[in-house]
């Protein structure tokens, strides 16, 4: 009974340690008051009257779902128009964006509500557009359509047409061309070695990935990279402006340095304008209009110059900068889960120190998360060893394991003490993990007994480096402080078994 309600205690410090609550988040803390959540931006719609809401998504995505009382509006509408320009992706010009504003009944006084998809770019493209061009009161709302339907706002579904009279909109504030670079900006940057911004995902800016397969291949010289998809959280909602500007600190970026930002079209660096500017309050940001898609055609022409790594630098890089190989797994998805546990399992199999990727999870994937691809690659990984050991490679590993003491040590404990060795023995690091897996095979344990009660108490010695690598990662004082108490809990719970089971083993 004794030995259960260790157990029992425990494993329940490690339960209440994994329930977290949810932290509000605080937007006082950007330097702008444009990024709205999406229960303010809810209130706005009841409270003012003058208000449009432009849902910046393609048709069928809108018709599916969409904010009740809101437009449809897509990129095409803001755009040049074919032939304007001998490459596509530039802005419309002042009259355009007018006639567009006024279809929607848009006046200058109106207050502009953007809604885009999650963290993509298209809203903030019409956002620094709209803002340069003098609309002043506009609002974005964080997190998109899925940050609407996270904070349970209704949605509805079907067409909705333009108001049938539509105003005549006048830009009544003057223009301020200095928010965009051209051609000749990028130029002048360069020869005066200023910050120049690529904003593309790692991929694409090393080359792996490009949109359009005419676009070469390549970067602006010297420019920096900063993903833009690094100013957005899981939650598809914007970090907080610490960890933003974090990440513009270990680039050595200041808040005094002219900027001038690029993608491949202009969208994802007028996302990362929005972020810098309304986010952390930084002045001199200019977002390059014709980006990579302008850049590449000047450079089939022979007018500008593009830069390349090696190809063998590239592949190191990945290797080595963790934001590069956590965007990989990212970019694949539900495969980027999948390979972090076929890895594990084969660092399982072979035998291999599991701790170095155990950490990994933690910083890719986070605290919580972390926990359960471990749990699940540890689990299939010592499933697979001890199936081997049993019914594959039984004489091998007998003539290998079976004279060892830490063989004669489990086999003795398992007849002893049934299934508490084995939790045991996975709570605290007395043998070496590997190892056990493939002992446990040579034991009269059942198998069903063996992987459900290793993979439970595995959780709480890997869950404890997991957590602190996961918590530190993101930055936040709140999860840093809760994983951290909590992984200190477990690691006391452990010490505190582990001196038992010694006294108790003699070992």
């Amino acid at each position: 009974m004794k030995k259960l309600l260790i157990v029992v205690m425990f494993m329940a410090i490690f339960m209440i340690g994994m329930a977290s609550s949810p932290i509000s988040k605080d937007y006082s803390v950007y330097a702008g008051s444009t990024l709205v959540n999406p229960e303010i931006a809810s209130k706005m719609m009841e409270s003012e009257k003058d208000l449009v809401i432009l849902d910046v998504r393609k048709q069928g995505e809108f018709e599916k779902e969409h904010v009740e009382g809101s437009y449809q509006i897509w990129r095409s509408d803001f755009s040049a128009d074919e032939g304007e320009y001998k490459y596509s992706g530039m802005r419309a010009a002042p009259q355009k964006i007018a006639g567009i504003l006024g279809s929607y009944g848009v006046t200058s006084n109106t207050h502009i509500l953007l809604l885009g998809e999650g963290e993509a770019g298209e809203a903030y493209r019409l956002w620094w557009i709209l803002d340069m061009y003098g609309h002043r009161n506009i609002s974005v709302i964080d997190g998109g359509i899925e940050g609407w339907k996270s904070a349970g706002l209704k949605v509805v579904e079907g067409t909705v047409a333009k108001p049938i009279v539509p105003t005549i909109y006048i830009f009544t504030n003057p223009e301020n061309l200095s928010k965009s670079a051209d051609l000749e900006d990028v130029r002048s940057a360069i020869a005066d070695d200023l910050v120049i911004l690529d904003t593309r995902a790692y991929l694409e800016s090393d080359g792996f990935t490009q949109e359009e397969k005419k676009i070469a291949v390549g970067r602006i010289p010297g420019s920096y990279n900063i993903p833009w998809n690094l100013m957005i959280d899981k939650d598809k909602t914007f970090k907080s402006s610490k960890k933003i500007k974090g990440i513009f600190d270990e680039q050595g970026i200041t808040k005094d340095m002219p900027i001038i930002l690029y993608s491949q079209s202009g969208v994802e660096s007028a996302h990362m304008t929005f972020v810098l500017r309304e986010l952390l309050g930084y002045k001199d940001v200019r977002n390059y209009d014709g980006s990579w898609i302008q850049w590449s055609y000047e450079s089939s022409q022979g007018n500008v110059e593009v830069e390349k790594d090696n190809i063998f630098k590239v592949l190191f890089s990945y290797l080595t900068k963790r934001e590069k190989l956590e965007s990989v797994i990212t970019m694949l998805g539900v495969w980027g889960p999948l390979a972090y546990i076929l890895i594990y399992i084969f660092v399982t199999l072979t035998i291999s120190p599991a701790l170095p990727i155990t950490i990994a999870s933690g910083i890719i994937f986070g605290p919580v998360m972390g926990v359960v691809y471990t749990a699940i690659g540890a689990g299939i990984g010592l499933s697979l060893s001890f199936l081997i050991a049993r019914y594959i490679a039984r004489e091998a590993i007998e003539r290998k394991f079976g004279n060892t003491a830490i063989f004669k040590k489990i086999d003795e404990g398992v007849k002893k003490e049934g299934w508490f060795i084995l939790a045991i023995t996975r709570l605290i690091p007395i043998f070496p993990f590997g190892i056990q897996n493939y002992v446990y095979g040579l034991t009269s344990i059942g198998f069903i007994k063996y992987v459900v009660l290793s993979t439970i108490f595995i959780l709480p010695g890997s869950s404890v480096y997991v957590m602190l690598a996961g918590a530190f990662t993101s930055g936040d004082k709140a999860i840093v402080l809760r994983y951290s108490i909590t992984a200190s809990l477990i690691f006391m719970g452990l010490m505190v078994v582990t001196k038992i089971i010694k006294k108790k083993w003699n070992l």
